[in-house]
């Protein structure tokens, strides 16, 4: 009797540590098995703002076979608390997120109405970040297009895919050197595609975040353009 006691109460243990060794995984093993969520993955703590450096490469390539290369940079900060969180380039509101458990929502975006910033609602918010994806399975979601301030079509490619169906995929951890971080991150890679009828992307997307910290660094490459953008600071 006091055998299969104490073979119940080792078995009991067992079960308790395994339970908790991966519950604590913080991103330097294979990555938890429970969802987490997607303020978390983007690091949108309360009162938080995170500070990106853009680096943009433009390859053109001239009748001669020449090479012609255009690097621009650009500052994008994400500040804001509660539920509700605004992505700037420079100091000019470009991006809304809403936070809706467990996922970011893209909620619209800043146009000029004559000398005020004014912020235009997508009719169905898309989803920036969806918590569940940490677990390794592939999800998807349309994001809608918007226009810049002259009317033209325009394109943004930190935190958000505008005008495309994507799918982003956690892919595992990876080790990763940025100004503001450096350690184990989770990978994730993003495809872009026309529409969902479209089997070839028009571009991907390579993503690594920490939870807590947030997106540490973003490479998207497209015919014609790198992008690179890198976390610089976080309070």
């Amino acid at each position: 009797m006091a055998k299969t006691i104490w073979s119940l109460f080792f078995l009991c243990m067992t079960i308790l540590l395994a339970g908790c060794s991966e519950d604590e995984d913080d991103g330097t093993g294979s990555g938890p098995s429970f969802a987490v969520g997607g303020r978390d993955l983007l690091g949108l703590v309360d009162g938080r703002t995170l500070d990106y450096m853009v680096i943009d490469t433009i390859i053109t390539w001239l009748p001669s076979y020449n090479v012609e290369v255009d690097t621009g940079t650009q500052i994008i900060w994400i500040s804001g608390d509660g539920d509700d969180w605004i992505i700037k380039d420079g100091g000019t509101p470009l991006l809304n997120l809403k936070i809706s458990e467990p996922f970011v929502l893209h909620n619209g975006y800043w146009r000029k109405v004559g000398v005020s910033d004014a912020l235009v609602y997508f009719p169905v918010p898309a989803i920036a970040m969806d918590g569940s994806a940490i677990q390794g399975e592939s999800w998807s979601c349309d994001v809608p297009a918007y226009t810049s301030d002259s009317g033209d079509f325009s394109f943004a490619f930190y935190y958000g895919y505008f005008g495309f169906h994507f799918t982003k995929t956690y892919t595992g951890v990876e080790e990763i050197f940025v100004p503001a971080f450096a350690g184990n991150s989770y990978r994730y890679e993003v495809k872009l595609f026309a529409d969902t009828d479209h089997e070839d992307p028009v571009a991907t997307i390579v993503e690594y975040y920490v939870p807590t910290i947030g997106l540490l660094r973003q490479e998207f490459h497209a015919e014609g353009l790198t992008r690179v953008l890198n976390l610089r600071a976080y309070n």
